[in-house]
């Protein structure tokens, strides 16, 4: 009996083998091969091929594209944006959370 990391190699290989070939049928004719005596592999495999298909490209597009943004320049706050009492002078860090802005209060806070 294999253990699970070699099987994993397996299944691995032969999805890779299997992409690589032109057409379903091809494809098909490889798993018959190489899967016959174990229909539990040619399964997952199967399951591996049907799932890349149906991710389609998505992950050939950049990040950049995919993510939502970030900037200022993106999402319309710069310098002069007034927000509540506070008027953005400028930019003074940006990271995955978010833009910093340096601000000042433009008015006194009403009581």
């Amino acid at each position: 009996m294999t253990d699970s990391k070699s099987e994993q190699l397996e299944i691995e290989v032969i999805f890779g083998e299997a992409l690589g070939l032109a057409s379903a049928e091809e494809r098909a004719s490889y798993l018959e091969r190489v899967c016959k005596n174990d229909p539990t592999l040619r399964t997952e495999v199967e399951k591996l091929i049907a799932n890349h298909f149906k991710a389609g490209d998505f992950l050939d597009e950049p990040l950049a594209q995919v993510v939502a943004p970030t900037s200022w320049q993106q999402l319309g706050e710069k310098p002069g944006t007034q927000i509540g009492p506070y008027k953005l002078l400028q930019q003074i860090g940006e990271g995955g959370m978010g833009v910093v802005f340096m601000a000042e209060r433009s008015s006194e806070p009403s009581r």
